[in-house]
């Protein structure tokens, strides 16, 4: 069962963790998505969370995920709520990598 992995190409956020502790709880908060769901707000509510005094909520997600054949799609996140696809059987991932445009301004 591949990973339906999330990648964050710009998300800004003022005051709380430095960048490289806030990547970590952010790919937790990922890692332990048991449901097939996840929210725009509970991404802020990790940032606020975690002392942040600002959040930008402009951000730019991506969600790579493979169907049931292996054949991979990759789409950029724009609602408010993700809902994992039907014919993907599959859990969220991210790592530090997939997390590069968390950045504190």
């Amino acid at each position: 069962m591949p990973p339906t992995v999330i990648q964050i190409d710009k998300l800004e956020y003022s005051g709380g963790l430095d960048e490289d502790s806030m990547k970590v709880k952010l790919s937790e908060y990922f890692n332990g998505i048991t449901g097939r769901t996840f929210d725009k707000s509970d991404i802020i509510s990790v940032l606020y969370d975690n002392g942040s005094s600002f959040v930008n909520t402009d951000m730019t997600i991506y969600i790579r995920e493979y169907d049931t054949e292996a054949v991979k799609t990759s789409v950029r996140f724009l609602d408010q709520r993700y809902i994992m696809r039907v014919d993907v059987e599959s859990r969220f991932f991210s790592s530090i990598d997939d997390l590069v445009g968390v950045t504190q301004i």
